[in-house]
């Protein structure tokens, strides 16, 4: 079983990664203003919202709707990945999360990467 510091390090690893993934979002549609449509933006905004409530649930799934993803919501998935990726490497740098917890929210990142093409 995964003892109480390893929940708590995974919450937390959950919990800032996505929030770093909110951020680069919200940077990158200001940035961008006219040219993510707003219904991109508002998709990719509900389905982080979505991933942080789930996290704050249960430390749920990381891995959102299997649906194929192109263009700029693809895009911004993307960067949103790469952010949470930095983020979880300050983690570890910083020692606020172990090993293992890291392999396990970069594996999930890896495989949403992947699933993104």
């Amino acid at each position: 079983g995964v003892d109480c510091d390893e929940r708590t390090e995974e919450r937390i690893a959950r919990t800032k990664t996505i929030h770093a993934s909110i951020a680069e979002i919200e940077r990158r549609c200001a940035l961008a203003s006219g040219d993510i449509p707003q219904a991109v933006a508002r998709t990719i905004r509900e389905d982080y919202a979505h991933r942080l409530r789930d996290v704050e649930a249960r430390y749920g799934d990381w891995l959102g709707s299997a649906a194929p993803v192109a263009g700029p919501l693809r895009d911004l998935h993307l960067a949103a990945i790469a952010a949470a990726r930095q983020r979880l490497w300050k983690l570890r740098r910083d020692g606020d999360i172990g090993d293992e917890v890291m392999l396990r929210v970069q594996r999930e990142l890896d495989l949403e990467e992947v699933r993104l093409g």
